[in-house]
């Protein structure tokens, strides 16, 4: 579905991004709504480097765990 549209349809305040959106489709969306944008950590350099591209755009980056299997290198058990 087109999030811009369904946004305007039904008056959305604010967006929640998890997908894999790039900066400038993000850069789209902020032009009209605050944006909340979820990223996942995988290799926290890497990964935290990437969310800096994001960051004009978005009001609030929201760091998701990868899935349970994942998470060994943070040695949370």
């Amino acid at each position: 579905a087109n999030v811009q549209a369904m946004a305007q349809s039904i008056g959305l305040d604010m967006i929640q991004l998890h997908g894999r959106e790039t900066p400038s489709y993000c850069q789209t969306l902020s032009e009209r709504w605050p944006l909340i944008k979820a990223f996942t950590i995988t290799d926290p350099v890497r990964d935290l480097a990437d969310v800096a591209d994001y960051r004009p755009f978005i009001q609030v980056a929201l760091m998701d765990m990868p899935k349970q299997a994942d998470v060994d290198w943070l040695g949370w058990h």
